[in-house]
């Protein structure tokens, strides 16, 4: 079966490597958050990410994601692809960072300043201080 996607512009997340001391800190998830909301305001239909199978943790992480695995490619990496026309809405964790366009009840939630960067370690407030803090977030359900 040919699994040849037509030629269009797509996002490619590259990978990268944590030391041992700095895993469990939810920095991957933070990372990919970053790149998820960058992608919503892209041009590009698709994002999609390399990952070899033997990184059964990885993958499961980028599944959760809403990622689809589609292939194999020559070097014997899976490729899974997100498409923003083909977004779950039933998970927000596949949905992120997209909201249903005909979503019909929201709310706000204020947050006090001083609990602002530890509930949202990476948020625009936190990247502008260009430092990188050795805590987790605050707001992880474990």
């Amino acid at each position: 079966m040919d699994k040849t996607l037509p030629a269009i512009p797509r996002v490619k997340i590259g990978t990268l490597r944590l030391a041992e001391r700095f895993r469990g800190m939810r920095l991957g998830e933070g990372a990919l958050g970053v790149t998820l909301l960058k992608w919503r305001d892209d041009k590009a239909e698709d994002i999609y990410v390399t990952v070899f199978e033997k990184h059964s943790e990885l993958i499961s992480f980028f599944e959760r994601f809403g990622f689809k695995y589609i292939v194999i490619n020559n070097r014997g990496e899976f490729i899974y692809l997100k498409s923003r026309s083909k977004i779950d809405y039933s998970d927000p964790y596949k949905a992120f960072s997209f909201i249903r366009a005909n979503f019909s009840k929201a709310g706000l939630l204020p947050i006090f300043e001083r609990f602002h960067d530890r509930l949202f370690p990476y948020s625009e407030l936190k990247i502008r201080k260009r430092e990188i803090e050795e805590e987790t977030a605050g707001n992880g359900i474990i």
